[in-house]
């Protein structure tokens, strides 16, 4: 029996290596889902952790926990304390497979006091002694030497770090043996002898937490010696206080499943301290919201990025059907004549269970590392079929990969099996019978699964609409995306329902006119049964769903970079140090001369003046302004500030951005007038709707309060205001919405919220007021790699920037930032995958039904070859059918496509409400030429292999004697 299948695999091939291609396919997919979604996570993880750690200069990991020894214990279960502490804060993390980068435990004795024996030490300060984990490892000794491991007598040997010991108010002597006593004068007393003063290796570390109350009047001695002084009698361990625990941990390389674990974790330790009792513990770790809200996000994030993938699962499954169902067909004549001839059902299943595990080993010993490669590369996604090396997603290639690639292959398996098993309760007459009586609609026909799934999108569609969304967090709703996959196969399967009438309509117009090639083309493929529009189905789904996919991504990502852009402001943002600037001249002579404030003229052009800059424009903002319209104050009642922003409008034109659809001018025509007309002025719709001030208006301006670096008066500066809008770069307080408000009448109006802000010519500022601070905005080249680097590199050598903080914004930094967002990342990796792999199955399914079409018609093409038809015509005539069926699907495709991305593009406006700035529909013709090329690749390489495939075709020895 093996050999049977070996030979039928031989003898077909081609038919194989396309299942054996697609069965991997569809493994690697399944187990590349798994990891991508576990990998997204945790960078998800990783990025926010980062994140902290830059707010808060520290570890994202590090959890610090003191605690003094229950006021219950005495003598030695004191030390039976300390161990509890310990196997509790530090033990307990081993259950949780949280990785401890590295840690210390400080046990410690304090409230130490010469003030009742023989001085030396501090008499206004209490001391302690302590032993620190790698202590030694840590640190170099300075002064003296290092303590010893043994206890000499009843004396212990310490040292003490350098700064404590030069603070101390007394001088220690190295050497000396000095006695002290708790300082309540009840405990017994304890002998300290420094020996050496030390400092650490390294202050930034991650080893060291909080370093000036580690250290402050602390003095540290052997662990061994700690041990035998302190914890092997009951009088001695009655002074032992407490231990103070650090924990540097990394959560990047932990399991979503341990994170929860950790959470039980840390909520044990926290009951364990609260049982010391008030005032007697502290526990602290600066990223446990971070992790918190992580696990509160994982089953959402998990939900969106496995709907992201609903259409690619939908796809694979109907690939799954489509090959079975003709290998089935294919194979009804050889099983009913195996049934006639008196084999077993089960002899002729096992063929199938032998064929089918051939085809299974393949996908489930290479599909898992397909899988990860797939993972990983579209784990680089920084847009639709973009990838890049960013930033490495951590994919991981864990048994959940095998268990999905084990389900994958069960379920290819089963729709071979299932449909072998039914196949064999025929015989010949049973098959001659079923397909005289089979019917001419399909299964989907008749069920109207094609008006149900339009029927669903499309009143879906009108409901989210109408509700404004589901989601008002800012976040895309993950039904947008089925939705907009149910109404491409919803219009695909409508267009195949009638397009057997459309071919009946133009053959019948036709047929006449045709040549024998067309005419033989028509007549196969209005007769070619449900086989055809499997293939056209695939092709639809693929082109619609990619250019759908192509355009929400460009949306999704434009909307990103242009948000950090609009945000920003600039690519680098200075605060040059104003401090007695220009304020005193030097002539040649050496001689100093005052400059008044009016006078002085800071030199712009020196940081202008470098061939990685555009252009650099002087930003002054001022908040908490007063209008004057007609002599009256107006002043918002609700607490929001009026802000200012003067600018150099030309130089500014060239360093921000502000989209052409965000304002009823575009930002270029305000910038001219403002450049034209510096006497006028530009506010926020909000700040007009609440003053009733309109364009042409006259208002004056006070800016009597400081700006964002000190304290400036200038009084009113008259403004002609020309024009309302609603957004401008930096300036986020601006109108973004509109709310309904109540007013007192009890009518519902409507009224824009959002900042006052007045945007002004800097010059005309500068001409009314003296000389003042103010921020450089500057524009880096877009050609230049490495441009940001090498400006800011510059400016330090030459004295132009003096210290980082006058760095107010690097802007490359941010945009890493967001470009590296987990889920955007997602969003264009499901995007990509899920086109990717619609395209390789449909290039399998487009291979495997031309290659089991054309083999199965070698008696038409011999019949037609005897008739008189040449291979040239045989030729067109496949062409021909290409066209009827391949190509119209492509121009389908193209057309389902565009009006999805029309119908369903809005709803992402509506998911996008919450941003910044509002979502805009893009059409972007490169990516759409990107899908082209790579269908059209699919095509070509298609139609080549089929060619190879028909030329060794045999096709003269199809006409036989008895063969019809």
């Amino acid at each position: 029996m093996i050999k049977s299948v070996i030979s039928k695999i031989r003898n077909n091939i081609w038919m194989f290596v396309c299942l054996i291609v697609g069965s991997l396919l569809i493994t690697g997919v399944l187990a590349c889902i798994p990891m991508y979604t576990m990998g997204t996570l945790r960078q998800m993880l990783s990025t926010d952790l980062r994140s902290l750690e830059r707010e808060t200069g520290k570890p994202s990991g590090q959890l610090y926990f003191t605690g003094k020894i229950s006021n219950n214990d005495i003598g030695l279960s004191r030390v039976k304390g300390l161990e509890k502490m310990k196997n509790t804060v530090v033990g307990g993390v081993d259950g949780t497979s949280v990785e401890i980068i590295n840690y210390y435990v400080q046990n410690y004795v304090e409230n130490l006091n010469s003030n009742r024996l023989d001085g030396g030490f501090s008499t206004y300060d209490d001391w302690a002694v302590s032993t620190l984990t790698n202590l030694e490892s840590n640190i170099y000794i300075t002064q003296g030497r290092m303590y010893s491991n043994s206890l000499s007598g009843d004396v212990i040997e310490v040292i003490i770090e350098e700064s404590t010991w030069e603070n101390s108010d007394n001088t220690l002597e190295l050497g000396k043996v000095y006695s002290l006593v708790c300082s309540s004068g009840k405990k017994p007393t304890v002998k300290l002898m420094p020996v050496g003063v030390f400092k650490v290796n390294d202050e930034n570390s991650p080893f060291w937490y909080n370093n000036s109350e580690l250290f402050y009047f602390n003095t540290f001695c052997s662990a061994n010696v700690f041990d035998k002084y302190f914890c092997q009698s009951s009088d001695m361990a009655n002074v032992l206080t407490g231990s103070k625990i650090y924990l540097n941990l990394d959560f990047t390389n932990a399991g979503l499943e341990n994170l929860s674990s950790f959470i039980s974790y840390y909520n044990k330790v926290y009951t364990f301290s609260k049982e010391l009792g008030t005032g007697r513990y502290s526990l602290t770790m600066n990223s446990l919201g971070k992790i918190r809200d992580y696990i509160n996000q994982i089953s959402t994030m998990q939900m969106s990025l496995w709907v992201l993938n609903v259409p690619v699962i939908a796809m694979l499954a109907f690939y799954m059907i489509m090959v079975t169902r003709m290998i089935i067909e294919e194979d009804r004549n050889e099983i009913s004549t195996f049934k006639s001839r008196g084999a077993k059902t089960s002899q002729i299943f096992m063929r199938y269970v032998i064929e089918s595990g051939f085809i299974s080993v393949f996908a489930l010993v290479l599909g898992p590392f397909l899988g990860f490669l797939l993972a990983k590369t579209v784990g680089n996604a920084s847009g639709f079929l973009e990838f890049n090396a960013r930033q490495a997603m951590p994919v991981k290639l864990d048994f959940l990969a095998f268990g999905y690639a084990i389900v994958a292959c069960l379920f290819f398996s089963s729709l071979i099996l299932i449909p072998a098993i039914m196949a064999t309760k025929g015989t010949i007459v049973n098959l001659k019978q079923r397909r005289a009586r089979k019917s001419r609609l399909a299964w989907w026909e008749k069920s109207c699964i094609d008006i149900i799934c339009l029927v669903v999108s499309v009143g879906l569609l009108v409901l989210y609409e109408k509700t404004n969304g589901f989601n008002h967090d800012g976040t895309v709703a993950p039904i947008v995306y089925v939705l907009s996959s149910l109404f491409i196969l919803g219009c695909g399967l409508l267009f195949l329902r009638i397009y057997p009438f459309i071919i009946a309509l133009f053959f019948k117009l036709t047929k006449k006119i045709l040549p024998p090639s067309g005419y033989a083309a028509f007549v196969q493929v209005s007769r070619g049964g449900n086989d055809y529009r499997f293939l056209m189905l695939f092709i639809i789904m693929t082109i619609s769903v990619g250019i759908y996919s192509a355009a929400s991504a460009r949306m999704i990502n434009n909307n990103v970079e242009n948000t950090v852009r609009f945000e920003n402001g600039a690519d680098v943002i200075l605060h040059p140090d104003f401090t007695d600037y220009a304020a005193y001249v030097k002539d040649s002579d050496g001689n100093v001369t005052f400059v008044p404030e009016s006078y002085r003229v800071f030199p712009i052009e020196e940081y202008a003046d470098n061939e990685y800059v555009k252009a650099v424009s002087r930003v002054e903002k001022c908040s908490d302004l007063y209008v004057f319209k007609s002599g009256r104050l107006m002043y918002p009642d609700d607490g929001r500030t009026i802000n200012l922003m003067a600018i150099d409008p030309y130089e500014f034109g060239q360093i921000g951005w502000c989209g052409s659809t965000l304002n009823d001018r575009t930002f270029h025509e305000i910038l001219n007038k403002l450049e034209l007309e510096p006497m006028t002025v530009f506010i926020s719709e909000a700040m007009a709707e609440e003053f009733k001030i309109k364009a042409g208006d006259v208002v004056e301006i006070d800016v009597n309060e400081s700006n964002q670096y000190y304290y400036t008066r200038v009084g009113r500066i008259p403004c002609v205001v020309a024009g309302i809008i609603n957004y401008w770069p930096t300036m986020q307080n601006g109108t973004y919405k509109v709310e309904k408000y109540t007013d007192e009448n009890g009518e519902e109006i409507e009224r824009s919220v959002g900042g006052f802000f007045v945007i002004m010519n800097y010059e005309y500022l500068y001409s009314v007021r003296s000389f003042n601070e103010f921020d450089l905005y500057v524009a880096v080249e877009d050609s230049a790699k490495q441009g940001y680097d090498t400006f800011v590199d510059q400016a330090f050598n030459s004295g132009l920037i003096n210290h980082e903080s006058e760095i107010r914004l690097y802007g490359p930094d941010i945009m890493e930032n967001e470009k590296s967002n987990s889920a955007l990342k997602g969003l264009n990796g499901s995007y990509s995958i899920g086109f990717v792999s619609t395209l390789t199955v449909s290039f399998v399914g487009f291979l495997i039904y031309w290659l089991m079409n054309v083999r199965n018609r070698k008696l038409q093409f011999g019949i037609l070859r005897a008739m008189g038809l040449t291979k040239n015509k045989l030729t067109v005539m496949l062409v021909i059918e290409h066209l009827l069926t391949t190509g119209v699907s492509v121009i389908l495709g193209i057309v389902i496509g565009a009006v999805t991305v029309r119908v369903y593009a809005p709803l992402l406006k509506i998911a996008y409400t919450g941003s910044v700035l509002p979502l805009d529909i893009l059409f972007n013709r490169s990516d759409n030429l990107k899908i082209y090329a790579v269908v059209l690749a699919m095509l070509i390489s298609g139609i080549a292999v089929l060619s190879v495939f028909i030329r060794k075709l045999k096709i003269n020895e199809a006409v036989k004697i008895g063969e019809e």
